[in-house]
């Protein structure tokens, strides 16, 4: 699932940046920016760059461009801020500078990630840029709203407006996005998030409830559900597919064949909306794609089958062909659809317990619903 570099750096340090830069020969190295569009700071229109830049002459530009002034006085960190040259209480040494904060993250972007923009090609480059906008913007918007949340004054000026107040962090989320989304290209900033697409919610509640066994294949899972056989045209897929593209998640999807062909994603194949590896189909569906005896404990769960042997259950489920919900009825008299978000809750139930180690159980990994878990540890 990868490392958390935020940890990491406490346990470990390179040379100074001068250093490194002098042994690979760097910060006098220029690079082709011509063509290249820039944002402008409201991100409103563009300009264009041209000619060739060093890494001091990129990150310069980027701070004239992006890096507002500001009075440090006026910002609720000011007086622990270390770029802050408001002094309290002597208005005469109070003026603009460029936020301290976002310029400073902004030029260390730029000189740290130098020597990976000038190897990529002009896409990549244009990528670059766009995301070091959004990451500027986040920077920024984060460092003012972290102001303001410590600062009695500025909560005492918005009065019974604070909740829509600190409601505001959620707005930067788009930053986050945007630079998800253009850094993707990129493969150094790994920003690509894997998500899974499932039919129905019967799915989504099983996952979510199997994020909480502490099993790291799961801990991190992003899941969502496209509702259903009805929702699964590729006008709706198309669509939604793509959102998640363009917010930086690399898509894996699941599906119910419902008996039927199981070649449900070959129209999002062919358009390279989803690779092959990351699709998985239930032959009918999920009840029927888990073992019988993890449907047998679910159902057990929810007092149901009390009088029925684990075996006996089994092995009529085995024997039996297509859908295990008519077998279900006319086997047991359960009436499985006004139960399915209770059945995967209860399998959830079952599989975060401690008295079965179904990650070892080869019957439970060779089904259905264990090929989709083996597609759930490729995910990252």
């Amino acid at each position: 699932m990868g490392f958390d570099p935020i940890c990491f750096a406490g346990s470990y340090t390179t040379g100074t940046l001068e250093e490194m830069q002098a042994n690979t020969g760097e910060r006098d190295e220029r690079v082709s920016v011509e063509g290249l569009r820039v944002e402008e700071i409201n991100g409103r229109r563009y300009f264009t760059l041209s000619g060739e830049m060093d890494v001091d002459e990129l990150a310069s530009r980027l701070v004239k461009e992006w890096v507002p002034y500001v009075e440090c006085h006026q910002c609720g960190r000011y007086r622990s801020c270390r770029f802050s040259t408001a002094n309290p209480g002597v208005e005469s040494e109070w003026g603009e500078i460029r936020c301290g904060v976002t310029k400073t993250a902004l030029e260390n972007f730029v000189t740290r990630t130098f020597h990976i923009f000038k190897n990529l090609d002009q896409r990549q480059r244009q990528d670059y840029l766009n995301g070091a906008f959004h990451f500027t913007r986040y920077v920024h918007k984060t460092e003012q709203m972290i102001g303001m949340q410590i600062s009695e004054p500025h909560l005492d000026y918005w009065d019974d407006l604070i909740p829509y107040v600190f409601g505001q962090f959620t707005r930067l989320r788009r930053r986050l996005d945007g630079f998800a989304a253009a850094m993707a290209s990129i493969p150094a900033f790994n920003t690509i998030k894997d998500v899974l697409l499932v039919e129905g919610w019967s799915e989504k509640i099983l996952f979510e409830r199997l994020r909480t066994s502490g099993i790291s294949w799961f801990t991190d899972l992003l899941v969502e559900t496209y509702e259903g056989r009805a929702r699964r045209g590729p006008s709706h897929l198309q669509l939604l597919i793509k959102h998640f593209h363009d917010t930086g998640y690399q898509v894996y999807i699941s599906g119910d064949a419902d008996g039927r062909a199981t070649n449900i994603f070959d129209a999002l194949i062919g358009q390279n909306l989803v690779a092959p590896a990351h699709t998985h189909v239930f032959s009918y569906d999920l009840e029927t794609g888990v073992p019988p005896r993890l449907l047998y404990l679910g159902l057990r769960e929810l007092d149901l089958l009390s009088d029925v042997m684990e075996e006996s259950f089994c092995n009529q489920l085995k024997e039996s062909d297509g859908s295990v919900i008519q077998t279900l009825q006319t086997g047991f008299g359960i009436t499985l659809e006004p139960l399915k978000l209770k059945v995967a809750e209860a399998m959830g139930v079952v599989m975060t317990s401690d008295e079965w180690s179904w990650w070892k159980d080869d019957e439970f990994m060779d089904s259905e619903f264990g090929q989709l878990i083996r597609l759930v540890q490729k995910m990252e």
